[in-house]
């Protein structure tokens, strides 16, 4: 988000330079400066997705007009596309002007898919992952997976289908998935990625297990000489043969100077707090940063986070450091973190979704997202105008202080009746308490470890600690004002270890 303190301060500081630039010394004769209104500070972002009308990235809503240029990858390989083919979960970026913290224009959008190719290795339930073109895909509850993969989701996908997966690098190099979506026929192959295994006399590397021969390639800026570590985007016209890709470009990401840059990802790399990597992103820290749910001493490897600040060519400045759920950070991860139910009621006012008997607290930053009717526009200002008493959504939420802060809300049409996360201690053979939620249960109830079934309630005591995550579902007919959860045999009730 754009400071607009730091805002002001520019301009005000262009108007000074521009009336000392205007006034002549030594009893010269003055000389007239036109009046003009001054450009607003840049703004660069790169981020998911959250909401439309127009474009929310980053809590910030990119206005979009006539003269917005959206393209799919690389703008200057001219593969225009149009706003309808954003979706939540998307990852984009966007250069645009600033209007203040929270609203600006946006002038360029790129749509930055981290690879675009066939399914290697199919979805595996236990460890929640799929492998695509040489990438291992990681999914947890922010994950947004498209309708078109099928009606079994992820078990759908079958090896050489083509998908295309958004989301950022970790630190060992696997894509935590923001987005998944099956494709039909693809005029180009992509993946971006760090560089490693540079062989510069064959005209290879590796992104992954991917393998990509860039011997044919162009590579952009022209003269830049490849390296490891550098991250790159790579585009083919044909699948990989036998583990290898053979790129038709190579573009090297290269950071722009702007007044304000705003960064999301996973802290890949760090040496302090003050020297550290985010997507490739170097990143340093002063005493005049603010931190949202952590601090300084938070930050490591594996965190995820969103930076803001003024951005060099080389180095990011961070004005505001913000935490992000579903990474190694302190707060209670939205990842392992879910909730299915009715509406109970959404307050615009509060900006707060009731489900389960959870009050759900939503910002700028939770994604919105509607499964049913794709309503746009969609996002903090109209929220309950789609989130309506009865409806049924999926939240993934962390808990924030005393209460919980939505990081995702999925409306669809889906009979699931669940909650996924961290168990509270003092289960008994009648009740469980998981993320605040009441789970009745019984000697009907059945009892797993991932997929394995468990003997009984003594069983699953015996593995299920207080802190551990566990979900608990019900086919029991549910009310939005219902405040718990019926896991009883009769109601073919399930309680699940996630291991």
């Amino acid at each position: 988000m754009f400071n607009s303190v730091f805002g002001k301060k520019l301009i005000l500081s262009s108007l000074l330079l521009l009336g000392a630039c205007g006034g002549g010394g030594g009893g010269g004769t003055s000389t007239s400066v036109p009046t003009s209104a001054p450009v607003p500070p840049g703004i660069s972002s790169s981020g998911t997705v959250t909401g439309f009308g127009s474009v929310y990235v980053n809590g910030v809503k990119f206005n979009i007009s006539s003269t917005t240029k959206i393209s799919n990858d690389d703008v200057d390989d001219g593969e225009v596309i149009t706003e309808n083919d954003l979706k939540v979960g998307d990852v984009v970026e966007v250069k645009g002007t600033s209007d203040d913290a929270a609203n600006a224009n946006a002038q360029s959008i790129e749509m930055a898919s981290e690879v675009k190719g066939p399914v290697d290795n199919v979805f595996n339930a236990a460890t929640k992952t799929l492998v695509v073109m040489g990438q291992t895909i990681l999914i947890n509850n922010n994950t947004a997976i498209d309708n078109n993969i099928g009606p079994n989701g992820l078990g759908d996908l079958k090896v050489g289908d083509l998908v295309e997966v958004h989301g950022f690098r970790d630190a060992t190099g696997n894509i935590v998935a923001t987005r998944i979506e099956r494709q039909g026929a693809v005029a180009k192959f992509r993946v971006r990625g760090n560089i490693s295994a540079l062989n510069s006399a064959a005209k290879t590397f590796k992104i992954g297990n991917l393998t990509v021969d860039y011997s044919a390639a162009q590579v952009v800026p022209t003269g830049t000489v490849l390296a490891d570590g550098m991250r790159v985007r790579v585009k083919a016209d044909s699948a990989p043969v036998a583990g290898k890709l053979m790129a038709t470009k190579v573009k090297v990401k290269k950071a722009e100077a702007t007044n304000n840059s705003e960064v999301e990802g996973f802290i890949t790399v760090f040496t302090s707090a003050t020297n550290f990597e985010v997507n490739g992103q170097k990143i340093t820290t002063d005493a005049n940063t603010r931190f949202e749910h952590g601090s300084a001493a938070d930050l490591k490897v594996g965190v995820s986070v969103e930076v803001e600040g003024p951005q060099t060519d080389t180095v990011l400045t961070a004005r505001k450091i913000e935490f992000k759920a579903g990474g190694d950070n302190n707060h209670n991860n939205s990842a392992s973190t879910k909730f299915a139910g009715l509406v109970a009621s959404a307050s615009l006012a509060d900006k707060t979704i009731t489900v389960l008997g959870q009050k759900f607290n939503v910002t700028a930053t939770t994604m919105f997202e509607d499964k049913v009717n794709n309503t746009r526009p969609f996002n903090i200002t109209n929220f309950n105008s789609v989130v309506k008493t009865g409806a049924h959504v999926q939240i993934s939420a962390f808990k924030d202080g005393a209460g919980l802060t939505a990081t995702r809300v999925e409306l669809n049409n889906k009979a699931e009746i669940f909650v996924q996360g961290s168990l509270a201690a003092g289960a008994t053979g009648t009740k469980l308490v998981i993320s605040g939620v009441e789970v009745t249960i019984d000697t009907g109830t059945r009892f797993f470890l991932d997929d394995n079934r468990l003997a009984d309630f003594a069983a699953f005591q015996v593995k299920a600690l207080a802190g551990v995550i566990v979900k608990a579902k019900t086919k029991a007919t549910v009310l939005a004002a219902d405040t718990k959860i019926d896991a009883t045999g009769t109601n073919q009730g399930e309680v699940e270890i996630e291991d």
